[in-house]
């Protein structure tokens, strides 16, 4: 992974909060950390049940964190979290997803 290097880095994780983004395997964590050591920019896809979830393993520090891209649900108070760390936050409406069966 030393070799590669990316302008945009796109990833979800198990949770996110005041601590970082977490996740909730070691392994992941070690090879993610990698990656986002090699992107000039961090944009995070998360729900927003996300917010919630805590886990043990912190992958990085919100500040390595560019943009979060989340669901109208997000509760305000992340919002101006984020926001007050430098982070864009782009909300998208939520719709339920079609039957595909």
């Amino acid at each position: 992974m030393q070799h590669h290097y990316a302008n945009k880095m796109f990833m979800s994780v198990y949770g996110i909060s005041s601590l970082g983004l977490m996740e909730s395997d070691p392994l992941l964590v070690q090879a993610e950390k990698r990656l986002i050591n090699q992107a000039s920019q961090l944009i995070v896809l998360v729900d927003s049940s996300k917010f919630l979830q805590i886990s043990g393993l912190i992958l990085c520090e919100l500040s390595k964190v560019d943009v979060v891209i989340t669901d109208s649900a997000i509760r305000e108070e992340y919002v101006l979290m984020l926001e007050n760390l430098g982070i864009q936050v782009h909300i998208v409406a939520s719709e339920p997803c079609p039957d595909l069966f």
